[in-house]
């Protein structure tokens, strides 16, 4: 019995894999682990903010040498408004602010009473950022 216990430790013994052994030279040389722990704040998530959508409503109407321009601010933010006739006509008054659902008529005119008929006038609308270009164009003539 124990011929067989000795025989049986040696060819375990024999299947292991073998190592090299430990000196000074390999474990000065072995990797290090290392664990490291975070302190401080976590810095947060940068938050993307969506960019409004700006939406005003126009028209036109023509009364005699004078164009009346109804602006409608249908953004659910406020806006900076500014319109731009072409030259020789200029808008009284040329900008303003509009609230979410408020409106502001602007009159158009030319110099020497010429008619705004058939004029298209600019209307560019701002908030903070964001700009979008409005046009409306008014009829042709007409009194009212």
């Amino acid at each position: 019995p124990l011929l067989v216990l000795l025989i049986v430790g040696v060819v375990a013994l024999s299947h292991r894999p073998h190592s090299t052994p430990l000196t000074d030279a390999t474990l000065r040389s072995a990797p290090t682990q290392v664990e490291a722990t975070a302190t401080g704040t976590p810095t947060p998530k940068p938050r993307t903010t969506a960019l409004p959508t700006l939406t005003l409503t126009l028209s036109c109407r023509v009364h005699n040498v004078v164009a009346i321009v109804s602006i409608h601010n249908a953004s659910k933010v406020s806006v900076t408004w500014v319109a731009t006739p072409p030259s020789p006509f200029i808008a009284t008054p040329e900008t303003g602010s509009l609230a979410p659902d408020a409106d502001a008529t602007p009159q158009v005119t030319g110099k020497n009473g010429k008619s705004p008929a058939g004029l298209v006038i600019s209307v560019r609308a701002t908030h903070g950022s964001v700009t979008t270009p409005f046009s409306v164009t008014c009829p042709g003539g007409g009194g009212g």
